[in-house]
């Protein structure tokens, strides 16, 4: 496990960037895990200015979504909003197709969950229709009966690198407990042998 902490947002972009065309090209990966939200989005804007070759054609695999109520769809809603150029190569989770990417990059929710992997699932979902937790509804103003459609830790383990964002102050309490032993679901995480978390400088722990 590699922790970095950077300045900013834009210099976790930065990281990212060069992280993905890095992995792209060490494992000739040609898929990715992708989340949706606020983390990702100086990433996005990146890939959307610079248009890199070593992006095109390559597989964008959405990793979690609304799946009912006024909501629906609303994730990949954000993908055809920011990443324009690339939507076409977007894949939208459904109830019976799931994929399985080369890379992955995701965000920390602030209990610990990982795409929709929320804490009270097993440690070996892999991929389905799920109960969203309270806090997560609250979080994203969803209705109390919403449901979601989400890739698990078990698909995003078998992926060669992951590349774990962790960006916002309301993220400083759930990373501090992540690097301390705290069980939840992005703690499955740590067991993969090329794991980078990337931070804000301002939610590195002082002691």
């Amino acid at each position: 496990m590699n922790i970095i902490y950077l300045k900013d947002e834009n210099s976790i972009a930065d990281f990212a960037y060069q992280w993905t065309e890095e992995k792209i090209a060490e494992f000739g990966a040609t898929s990715l895990y992708i989340p949706a939200g606020k983390t990702p989005v100086q990433l996005y804007l990146l890939f959307e200015k610079l248009r890199p070759s070593w992006l095109e054609n390559k597989k964008l695999i959405q990793v979690d979504d609304i799946l009912d109520g006024a909501e629906k769809g609303k994730f990949n809603k954000f993908f055809a909003e920011i990443l324009k150029g690339y939507y076409k190569n977007i894949i939208i989770p459904s109830l019976h197709q799931p994929h399985q990417a080369d890379l992955s990059i995701l965000g920390l929710g602030p209990n610990g969950h990982i795409a929709f992997h929320e804490p009270h699932l097993p440690d070996n979902f892999e991929y389905g229709e799920v109960n969203l937790t309270g806090q997560t509804k609250k979080d994203l103003d969803l209705p109390d009966n919403t449901k979601g459609i989400t890739y698990g830790a078990t698909k995003f383990l078998r992926t060669k690198a992951i590349l774990l964002i962790v960006v916002g102050e309301n993220k400083k309490q759930i990373l501090s407990k992540l690097l301390n032993g705290f069980k939840c679901p992005a703690t499955l995480l740590l067991d993969h042998s090329d794991l980078t978390i990337v931070c804000e400088e301002s939610l590195k722990s002082r002691s």
